[in-house]
């Protein structure tokens, strides 16, 4: 069977507020215009941020402001609960402005143009460019979204995207030109992609339908059209069952992608002309599990069962085996890298990190099985794990060929990743941010610093929390000049899958432990 493609996230969890304002601001019809932005007031940054805040559980918020004035809130919108759904963590998702290189098929975050967030059941967004209204517009007629899981840009601005929004059986696919009154499109998941070469924004998506489970029915498939989601007739793909899926787009070819067909890998082909998938299977599947494919510059690979696979330019090649079926796969620049569950200790789960080398197909163990060890992020730079919390290791940078080993920092924080990435892969992390260890898992009073990978730092600001958790991605406790954030049943903040990736943490100047969220744009 064939495991429905993992979305990749990263946790990050932010604390600020000033003093709230209660209600929420009128709704409206939503922006879908491609055209870019005005600049804004000399008053107004380009781009504005947005965060969760929760003083507890029914004092929840989404705050905007603008970088260049942290203290002052241009939007507090308070998150009205009459459907019952108390927001455990942020629900916050992004479309973004991007400039895309067709040569190097890569994109490049400029900023976040909009954020999307569920209130009450309903779909709203906040435009986050400056000079622009930053009130409320609540999108659709949808009224049993639990939450947004995913915006995809329909331009370059950011300012028109889709939005994979969960409901109460399924989920809606939500476009921010619906207004209040326009119906929703109903689908199980928005999938993935299939992107123009030539702008790097979609042409169509690969769809499942059917429930999601709470009233089980069988998953189907189908390619929408990128403009109103309409279904585009393509047989094999209409034909598909809830053991087949989506295996990755060809980073290299343009309108080329792999699907998994009756445990055959097929190819599918896709212009503005139409869909269409290759008679022809062309690899044959073990039939078990399949991780989610990750992707160099050239291939992407995907593991079926131990076998690492790498799809490219519309041809398969066995790369080598891994000791345990991969739980998750991650490019690490010659090597890829794989997390696998040996076993259990109790309810915590033994992990072991190898890696295969892409050419040789060469296995190396990077890390022995262990409680609690997290494959973090890779990159050319390395493999990046952290240990259990008793070790104070924040991170340790190890090569894919397991000859060299560096701990960096004390006590993990966040990871720091490029503004480019290749389309829906996770960007190259360039940063750590670290804090100073206390007990196990927490930090204590003392600097955040930002390291490179070499392992030289710099001291962001200061922590005045004196057994803050910030470990894990996970920040919540923090006693700051701008934060509320007190109480709540689970950690408040940026949740899984609901930031951007290529975000940092930095402290106000002048203003000890005053946390506030900027994009690092860093190279």
């Amino acid at each position: 069977m064939i495991r429905t493609m993992r979305r990749v996230r990263l946790l990050w969890l932010t604390l600020a507020c000033t003093t709230f304002a209660s209600g929420l601001a009128g709704c409206g019809g939503g922006g879908g215009s491609s055209t870019p932005p005005p600049p804004p007031p000399a008053s107004e940054s380009a781009f504005l941020l947005a965060e969760f805040v929760a003083v507890d559980s029914n004092n929840q918020f989404v705050r905007v402001w603008d970088p260049a004035n942290p203290s002052v809130a241009l939007q507090n919108v308070r998150l009205v609960q009459g459907n019952g759904i108390v927001w455990q963590a942020s629900h916050l998702v992004f479309s973004d402005a991007t400039r895309w290189d067709a040569a190097s098929r890569t994109a490049t975050t400029l900023g976040h143009a909009k954020v999307f967030f569920d209130n009450d059941g309903k779909l709203y967004s906040i435009d986050l460019r400056g000079g622009q209204s930053h009130a409320p517009v609540q999108l659709s007629s949808a009224a049993d979204v639990s939450a947004p899981v995913r915006a995809w840009p329909m331009n370059a601005a950011g300012d028109d995207a889709w939005v994979d929004a969960r409901g109460g059986s399924h989920d809606w696919a939500i476009r921010t030109s619906m207004t209040a009154t326009a119906a929703p499109v109903d689908v199980r998941h928005v999938i993935a992609a299939l992107r123009d070469g030539a702008t790097g924004l979609p042409q169509y998506f690969f769809a499942s339908l059917g429930d999601d489970g709470i009233h089980p029915v069988a998953a189907t498939y189908e390619v929408a059209g990128a403009a109103t989601f309409t279904q585009v007739a393509v047989p094999p793909v209409a034909g598909m069952v809830a053991a087949d899926d989506w295996i990755g787009a060809d980073p290299a070819q343009p309108g080329l992608a792999y699907v998994g067909i009756a445990n055959q890998v097929r190819v599918l082909h896709w212009n503005a002309s139409g869909v269409s998938v290759d008679a022809g299977g062309l690899h044959a599947l073990s039939g078990l599990n399949m991780t989610a494919g990750v992707a160099d510059a050239q291939a992407v690979y995907v593991a079926d069962g131990t076998t690492l696979l790498a799809l490219g330019s519309g041809g398969v090649r066995v790369v080598g085996t891994f000791a345990l079926a991969p739980a998750a796969l991650m490019d690490a620049g010659a090597f890829v890298a794989s997390e696998e569950i040996t076993g259990f200790t109790g309810l915590s789960a033994m992990v072991q990190v190898e890696a295969l080398d892409k050419a040789s197909g060469a296995r190396t163990l990077i890390e022995p099985a262990q409680v609690d060890l997290k494959l973090l992020a890779a990159g050319d730079a390395g493999v990046l794990v952290s240990h259990t919390a008793d070790l104070h290791e924040a991170f340790v940078l190890e090569s894919g060929d397991g000859r060299s080993r560096t701990a960096i920092g004390s006590q993990r924080v966040g990871i720091v990743r490029a503004a480019s990435s290749r389309p829906d892969q996770p960007a190259t992390p360039v940063g750590l941010v670290s804090c100073n260890a206390g007990a196990p898992g927490y930090c204590i009073a003392g600097a955040l610093t930002q390291f490179t990978l070499a392992g030289s730092g710099t001291t962001l600001g200061a922590n005045a929390a004196a057994s803050a958790v910030l470990s894990g991605d996970a920040i919540a406790g923090l006693v700051s000049a701008l934060a509320g954030q007190s109480v709540l049943s689970s950690p408040g903040g940026f949740g899984d899958g609901e930031t951007d990736t290529r975000d940092a943490w930095q402290f106000t100047a002048g203003s000890a432990s005053s946390l506030t969220r900027v994009t690092s744009n860093l190279p």
